[in-house]
């Protein structure tokens, strides 16, 4: 490959390129080859030609007459023959004659462009019966390398969110006719990308980039592009967009969530729809004006409300959705609020979109369900909460005015209960409750779940547990009044939730119930009774000490005697006396002896009792009772003086006795006999004369005892 220079007449230099050993089938973009021939280049072997796409440009100048119907009289010499072109084409560059492939008769190939060569290929050269005129050719040739295309600029209208294909260069061309393409983009600058899908065509995408002009607002942005022709001459054109802002829907990425508040508020200021947006929509109109379209609200436990006048006023938030939204601007007057339910807390939300006020009203109802896009609305929701804090509830009790009953008898309190509604919110919360009364006792029949503070069925104690224990232990407490009460008597409850939920603290709770006690006529009771004594003592028993008659005074009226011994009454006594009866008892032996008895009271009701003594076998004396008898003076006497003496539990005899002082004694067995032996015979007739003397008895035991015995001896007639 061999570069020339030549300078033309006009003193214009360039460059041309002397290809004389490369074949023939240049592809398409091959700028221009000069084929030489070896033997004498410039009278009769020199060819010209530029091949663009397949087909091959003759100039016309290489004809000495520039007649185009010398142009048949072109040959191609290819591999030893010469192929005469038998006809050509003329182009819109009156300087070349166009030949294509089927204009040369016989050639054994079919594309000038992508023929490979056989190997006997030889130099093609194009000839012309003529003397060619190469320096005017070269010029030719070299007017048309160094010319560009005509580039005209663009202008295309669209709105800010179009795409589209198109030719830039449909307009623009070369004066020559030469091909040309867009072989650079210079996009700096353009508010979007181009995407160049070759052949000219360009496709032009804002991507977002033109987002920033309000609907109906003019911008415009433009880029530049490069052709070459096919010789490298290149040009450049401008494409200019003139472009019309549509809206654009705003953009939320969240939201703010209410001040939290208190359960049972009396009152909530609010909060201002600005703070719930604050750094949360984006515009991509750059906008300033911002809103929200209310889309959805938690209405159970209470009510949403808002106010366009800064809280002067508020409206109920009812039923809104994506087809009836409340709008609101974020004026600062304009606030929502969440009123709760009392004693509820927890969270409550508030669904919206972010709303640009290119379309709508603030404070009324639209339709935002297609969103997003070139609406006023986005296409996102966001969610506020408002946080309602809890607050300790006093608890309260639920208790009858009154509870009666009968004495001596215990019943129910009935309807006694705690409520406290936030006692469950924190797990294992536990309650106190206090009971008591002053006649009385109080019992809980069911404890489960229950500690005590004092004893159940006293008249006061304290007990701790869930409310669910405690309520279900209060549904069985009974009041007992003290024995043979009656009259009123007051029940105090006083319950503390001990402050186990939310804030406050522990609260309590008081009340009382007034319990009568009804009086009932009580019987008269006469109870039995028990004593003891022995065999020779009188026992004296108060029977009536454990006898009772509330109403009444009673006294003793009657008694039965025993089956051994004797009874009296004795006032409120009963006197019972073994009279000897029971002597034969062993020593500590018993005998079990009873007796009833009646009372009566002052409205004449009896009662009857038994009374049961037991009798218990004590040691006898030995008793030598003294005696007596009479005799006359000449008469003896046996005397049988153990005859009334006693020893219970032993045998005895007489084992001495003592002289009287006239007459003489002798023991005689279980006798004693007197004989006044002629000591009295002196007394005159009925005279008489006492005579004693005293005798000793011993029983088994060595006990003695003695007695006197007096003799009265009665003078005689004597013979």
């Amino acid at each position: 490959m061999v570069n020339l220079v030549y300078t033309n007449v006009k003193g214009d230099t360039f460059g041309i390129t002397l290809i004389p050993d490369k074949p023939f089938n240049v592809l398409s973009g091959d700028i221009l080859q000069l084929d030489v021939s070896p033997d004498n280049v410039f009278q009769n072997g020199a060819d010209l030609f530029i091949m663009v796409d397949g087909a091959i440009y003759i100039l016309r100048n290489f004809f000495e007459n520039s007649s185009v119907t010398e142009g048949p009289q072109t040959s191609i010499w290819y591999d030893g023959s010469q192929y005469f072109a038998t006809d050509f084409q003329t182009t819109i560059q009156p300087e070349f004659v166009r030949y294509e492939i089927a204009d040369f008769a016989g050639l054994p190939f079919s594309n000038f462009a992508n023929n490979t060569p056989l190997p006997s290929f030889q130099t093609v050269n194009f000839f012309n019966d003529q003397t060619p005129d190469l320096i005017n050719s070269i010029i030719a040739v070299d007017s048309i390398i160094k010319s560009s295309a005509i580039v005209i600029n663009d202008t295309f209208s669209i709105t800010e969110d179009t795409s589209f294909l198109f030719n830039p260069t449909v307009n623009d061309f070369h004066p020559l006719g030469v091909l040309f393409n867009i072989v650079s983009l210079n996009t700096s600058g353009l508010l979007g990308n181009i995407t160049n899908f070759g052949g000219n065509l360009l496709f032009f995408s804002p991507g977002g980039a033109l987002d920033f002009l309000p609907a109906g607002a003019l911008g415009t942005t433009s880029f530049k592009y490069t052709v070459s022709t096919i010789f490298g001459a290149t040009s450049t054109g401008t494409v200019n967009f003139n472009v019309i802002g549509v809206n654009d829907a705003p953009v939320l990425s969240g939201s703010n969530d209410l001040s939290s508040i208190e359960e049972d508020p009396t009152t909530n200021t609010g909060t201002a729809i600005a703070d719930l947006i604050s750094g949360n929509i984006t515009d991509p109109d750059l906008l300033s004006m911002q809103g929200i379209a209310i889309t959805g609200v938690d209405n159970t436990d209470g009510q949403w409300q808002y106010s366009i006048n800064g809280g002067g006023t508020w409206t109920d938030i009812n039923t809104v959705s994506d087809t009836n939204a409340l709008l609101l601007t974020d004026n600062p007057m304009n606030l929502v609020r969440f009123m709760s339910d009392l004693n509820f807390n927890g969270s409550k939300s508030l669904d919206f979109r972010a709303w640009d006020q290119t379309s709508g009203t603030n404070d009324t109802f639209t339709d935002v369900s297609t969103n997003g896009g070139t609406t006023a609305y986005s296409a996102t929701t966001s969610t506020s909460t408002i946080t309602i804090t809890p607050v300790n509830d006093a608890p309260m009790i639920t208790a009858p005015a009154t509870a009666m009953g009968s004495e001596d008898t215990s019943f129910a309190i009935p309807s006694l209960a705690i409520a406290d509604v936030d006692a469950n919110d924190t797990p294992g919360a536990t309650l106190t409750v206090d009971l008591s009364v002053s006649n009385g006792t109080l019992t809980i029949g069911t404890t489960t779940g229950l500690s005590f503070t004092g004893l159940n069925g006293t008249n006061s104690f304290s007990i701790e547990g869930s409310i669910t224990d405690i309520n279900t232990a209060l549904g069985t407490l009974s009041y007992l009044g003290d024995m043979d009460f009656n009259g009123s008597d007051t029940l105090v409850i006083d319950v503390d939730d001990q402050g186990n939920t939310g804030s406050g603290g522990a609260l309590t709770d008081t009340a009382t119930v007034a319990i009568t006690v009804n009086p009932v006529d009580d019987p008269l009771i006469a109870n039995d009774d028990t004593a003891t004594t022995d065999e020779d003592t009188l026992v004296s028993i108060p029977v009536l000490a454990n006898d009772m008659d509330v109403d009444n005074t009673f006294s003793l009226t009657a008694v039965m005697d025993p089956a051994l011994g004797t009874v009296s009454i004795n006032g409120s006594n009963i006197d019972y006396n073994p009279s000897g009866a029971l002597d034969s008892l062993d020593v500590g032996e018993t005998s079990l002896q009873s007796f009833t008895y009646t009372i009566t009271n002052d409205i004449g009701v009896t009662a009857m009792a038994t009374v049961t003594v037991t009798v218990t076998g004590v040691e006898d004396p030995l008793i030598a009772n003294d005696d007596t008898t009479t005799t006359d003076e000449d008469t003896i006497v046996s005397i049988p003086v153990l005859t009334n003496d006693v020893d219970l539990d032993d045998g005895f005899s007489i084992t001495g006795v003592t002289a009287p002082a006239a007459g003489t004694v002798s023991i005689n067995g279980a006798n004693i006999d007197y004989d006044p032996s002629g000591a009295l015979d002196s007394l005159d007739v009925g005279e008489t004369s006492i005579q004693s003397f005293s005798y000793t008895i011993t029983n088994d035991d060595g006990t003695t005892d003695t007695a006197t015995v007096t003799v009265t001896v009665t003078g005689v007639e004597d013979p």
